[in-house]
């Protein structure tokens, strides 16, 4: 298995992995995903383009030309902490849970964040519910820094979303 950052050649696998991630856990979409199946409805074309001028980036897991999993690394979602960046979206197809594809996938996005200069913390937010998320998190030294009430996009339900995040 492969990480590495996604090229606007693969914008429509991406945009496949999107649909089916919201598919099957409509309660997980963030309003980042959200909004990114909004920009895919109008054009497929330029926005991983857009997002890597814009200092985001998307990881992809390959296994062989299969794309397995996606996450995404932002400044832009905490602004208020510049030294913050914001890992969201994480979604790896089921088939490939429980294989070396979230480790990949992790490993090549905390390497890439701690190259970027200053001190930056790594955070991410998910449902309190989310007990695979947080076991994922918990093996990777995230600690729990927060606790907050969200609507969730989807279904307007309040719900109690965990923030943790990872020195780098």
């Amino acid at each position: 298995m492969e990480a590495r950052v996604l090229t606007e050649f693969e914008a429509g696998a991406y945009r496949l992995m999107r649909l089916r991630s919201v598919k099957e856990l409509p309660s997980l979409a963030s309003p980042e995903i959200l909004r990114e199946l909004t920009v895919f409805a109008e054009r497929t074309a330029g926005l991983l383009s857009t997002y890597a001028s814009q200092g985001t980036r998307v990881w992809g897991v390959f296994d062989d030309v299969s794309l397995a999993g996606v996450v995404a690394v932002t400044r832009q979602l905490a602004q208020e902490k510049p030294k913050w960046l914001s890992l969201w979206g994480l979604y790896v197809r089921p088939g490939y849970r429980g294989t070396p594809a979230s480790r990949v996938m992790m490993e090549a996005v905390i390497a890439w964040c701690g190259r970027q200069p200053g001190e930056p913390k790594l955070c991410t937010r998910f449902p309190r519910d989310n007990v695979r998320a947080h076991q994922l998190f918990d093996r990777y030294g995230f600690v729990e820094i927060q606790e907050q009430m969200s609507r969730a996009p989807t279904t307007g339900q309040i719900q109690t979303m965990v923030i943790m995040s990872r020195g780098l």
